[in-house]
């Protein structure tokens, strides 16, 4: 999204676990008067979601599950991390991270994947090409080791051209009024 966080005042808490409750307590009306956002993954799997729900898609959060109020608000995606970060402008920086990892096939696949997604528009047909990337990612990350392949990920942000839904969201939200 071409926006320098650290200018705007923007700090980014990797919070270890789901331990996120303690964290949305420190803002609020009555608490810290910032802007804080909380992201996160709904862990289902894609059969367990509503129909037509695409896996970077927000999903809805009851307030009270973390407190949302005006100073925070929480945008998460129905399925696991791995699977909602994976779209068509996030492929190029998951390639780089799979070649750092030497998973050829992974590779191999992303390079596919990216070839033949290059003039697809049709965000159905997206979403089903995306569908076996989506498990070559899941699967690749956990034999890396899922903290270690995000960070690898995270060093290759700049090949990436676009953001899942849910988190662009959250950065517009968090952007709102600055």
């Amino acid at each position: 999204m071409d926006i320098d966080l650290d200018r705007y005042g923007i700090s980014v808490v990797p919070i270890f676990g789901k331990h996120f409750k303690t964290y949305a307590k420190l803002f609020g009306p009555d608490a810290l008067r910032k802007k804080c956002v909380i992201i996160t993954d709904g862990d289902l799997t894609i059969e367990e979601c509503e129909e037509g729900t695409h896996e970077d898609d927000p999903i809805e959060v009851s307030d009270d599950e973390f407190g949302s109020n005006n100073f925070l608000q929480v945008f998460k995606c129905p399925v696991t991390f791995e699977r909602g970060v994976t779209v068509k402008g996030t492929l190029p920086m998951l390639l780089a991270a799979l070649s750092e990892c030497n998973y050829p096939k992974a590779v191999e696949a992303f390079e596919q994947g990216i070839t033949d997604l290059e003039a697809v528009t049709d965000d159905d047909v997206i979403q089903q090409m995306l569908a076996p990337l989506r498990e070559q990612t899941l699967a690749s990350a956990e034999r890396c080791g899922k903290s270690r392949f995000a960070q690898i990920a995270s060093k290759y942000t700049d090949c990436a051209f676009s953001l899942p839904k849910y988190i662009r969201e959250a950065v517009e939200w968090i952007m709102e009024d600055e």
